[in-house]
């Protein structure tokens, strides 16, 4: 199963520039939580984010949580939490 992965802000730094990778999932009904996994052993430095407000994950556009299943085509967007005054 594979789904788009969109990097920005700073995260596409992590990424070596890149702003989108498509992923491969070998998982059984895929959650967040294992693309997350999946991208931590490429990247580990993104284990850092994992779990604090820097890291707003979307999926289709949405607010997602590591529950979230994933099905074939699926977009998710790693962004740091938007602000703003």
């Amino acid at each position: 199963m594979r789904v788009k992965v969109r990097f920005l802000s700073f995260y596409k730094d992590l990424f070596s520039g890149k702003q989108e990778l498509e992923i491969e999932l070998q998982e059984d009904n895929p959650t967040i939580e294992d693309l997350i996994k999946h991208l931590t052993t490429k990247t580990p430095q993104l284990r850092k984010y994992y779990g604090t407000p820097l890291l707003n994950i979307l999926k289709n556009g949405s607010p997602a949580q590591d529950t979230d299943p994933l099905k074939d085509g699926d977009e998710v967007a790693l962004m740091p939490l938007p602000s703003g005054g």
